[in-house]
């Protein structure tokens, strides 16, 4: 054992799991968004249900520019996960390095794996990778965030470039989701970086 003060081990690997687990249910629920707005873009009625919060005859304008903010909420929790998940992992592997554990891979310690993570599991076989998995996860694990941002974006630009929206407050909520938009454009940037490192590194 190192004789270094610091933070107990334990608490950093409740961190580094607690991370996990609200990483993947904001990969979730962005897939559940994503999901009810792209169905409702094929509706022609005024009024919807929403019924995971038990609302009826709500306007579909106004639910579908709440829907777009948090979308968009949603894709930043989830990037400022990926951040956080980065920095308390590597401050478990420090901590872990003073207690004598090396070499430790990165899945070993993921107890929550989210949907993009096992995406890239199916270029495995009986349980390896294969020769083409590095290329496989570099496309297959971006896949579904991408989407989401895409899904996010065209959501806001349809509503941002519409005319006389009902009601006409929607137009400062667009707006105000520029903002947002902009935020998550920025992250899938230096998300699509990070992965391109680390298939050039080899992780």
């Amino acid at each position: 054992m190192s004789e270094r003060p610091g933070v107990p081990r334990e608490w950093l690997y409740a961190r580094f799991q607690a991370i996990g687990r609200g990483q993947s249910r904001y990969f979730l629920l962005s897939l559940l968004v994503s999901a009810y707005t792209f169905g409702l873009s094929f509706t022609t009625s005024d009024t919807v249900s929403v019924t995971i919060l038990g609302l009826s005859g709500m306007p579909t304008a106004i639910v579908t520019a709440t829907a777009t903010v948090v979308l968009s909420v949603l894709l930043l929790a989830f990037f400022g996960s990926l951040q956080a998940a980065r920095e308390a992992g590597d401050e478990l592997i420090a901590r872990l390095s003073d207690d004598g554990v090396t070499q430790v891979p990165w899945h070993a310690l993921d107890q929550h794996p989210n949907l993009a993570d096992l995406v890239g599991y199916a270029t495995y076989k009986a349980g390896q990778p294969r020769t083409w998995t590095r290329y496989g996860v570099l496309v297959l694990y971006p896949l579904p965030v991408f989407a989401f941002v895409l899904w996010d974006v065209l959501l806001w630009r349809r509503g941002f470039i519409a005319k006389a929206l009902t009601p006409p407050w929607l137009e400062w909520v667009y707006n105000a989701d520029t903002i947002l938009v902009l935020a998550v454009l920025w992250c899938m940037a230096a998300f699509v970086r990070r992965r391109w490192q680390l298939f050039r590194t080899g992780h």
